[in-house]
């Protein structure tokens, strides 16, 4: 891959917070017999460089609760991979719940298949068999509404001290630093049906924890957790939770930090607001909605470099702010 031109920064400001995209999926049904979808996959588009990758896989699923069927592309290569492939996947059984069925397409490279490592999940809701949809690829694998934001800063120094293995070779440490400032527009406190208080103590309760967890190919290898903040009116708490992680540096390029924000009260459990999910991707991709404001990566002009990545490649600490996500 040859040198970009130049580097464009993401967006990551209170007015303009990041949801990183890394590429887009058009999918298309073309039919449903009973409980079983015929899913068209039509194209990926905008996807980010992943290196010399052996090709991608597709993970094809109708959520929740069905089982994925995998589809194999293994010479794709470049941000625009052309596919005509079909997935015959099952519908689960009705459910008692309001939540609706979803096809969700995973994006994965080949040899990298663990939890956390996806290139992103395309969402769209369940249709009858029409026209193709084209959907983002996030890291989430539930459609939701605006569930709030947080302000993360993460700093990455490349330490020279050597640690000694077992086998009596070295390799280089590296020290994550990552804190936790703020957050901002949480979606209310949903107790839950099993809240043990009554209906006018389950408000009055509520705090809010900061959970932040490092995993290394689909491991999570370390967690740390804030201490619990007192919810303020305005759903705007100050957090100011800093953890930082030792890792080795060959275990970076498979690393990945997850910060999960969930209100707990000593009446009502746990509820989990939202995630945001940092690494192991460099570089973001682009969707058809963003083309007007960032056009599709093109290897040879430029890129965009997504928090991970600024914060692997740029001395100090990158603050941003990002939508929460489940």
């Amino acid at each position: 891959m040859p040198e970009p031109a130049c580097v464009r920064p993401a967006a990551g400001g209170v007015a303009d917070p990041a949801k990183e995209c890394y590429g887009a999926v058009t999918l298309k049904v073309l039919s449903r017999q009973g409980r079983w979808v015929r899913v068209l996959v039509c194209g990926l588009s905008g996807l980010p460089w992943v290196g010399g990758s052996g090709g991608l896989m597709l993970e094809v699923n109708i959520e929740p609760g069905g089982r994925p069927r995998w589809l194999v592309l293994p010479h794709a290569h470049g941000p625009n991979v052309n596919v005509k492939l079909e997935a015959v996947v099952k519908q689960p059984r009705e459910i008692k719940t309001k939540k609706k069925f979803l096809v969700k397409v995973g994006v994965w490279v080949c040899g990298r298949v663990w939890r956390h490592a996806a290139l992103g999940h395309a969402l769209t809701p369940l249709r009858e068999p029409g026209n193709p949809v084209t959907a983002q690829l996030l890291h989430h694998t539930q459609l939701t509404e605006d569930l709030g934001l947080v302000e993360v800063s993460l700093r990455c120094d490349y330490s020279d001290n050597l640690m000694k293995q077992v086998v009596g070779t070295s390799m280089a440490e590296v020290i994550l630093t990552l804190e936790v400032l703020r957050a901002k527009n949480l979606r209310p406190f949903n107790p839950g049906l099993l809240s043990k208080a009554k209906h006018s103590k389950k408000k009055e309760h509520a705090e809010v924890v900061c959970r932040v967890g490092l995993w290394v190919k689909g491991e999570r290898v370390e967690r740390k957790s804030s201490t619990s903040v007192k919810l303020p009116v305005t759903h705007d708490p100050v957090i100011r939770n800093r953890s930082v992680f030792n890792i080795p540096r060959d275990h970076l390029q498979n690393a990945a930090l997850i910060v999960k924000v969930l209100y707990t009260s000593k009446w009502a459990g746990e509820d989990t607001v939202g995630r945001v999910k940092l690494g192991p991707l460099l570089y973001l991709g682009t969707s058809p909605d963003q083309a007007s404001v960032n056009p599709q990566p093109d290897y040879n002009t430029s890129i965009t470099l997504s928090h991970w990545g600024q914060a692997l490649k740029t001395p100090g600490p990158v603050t941003m702010w990002h939508h929460l996500q489940l």
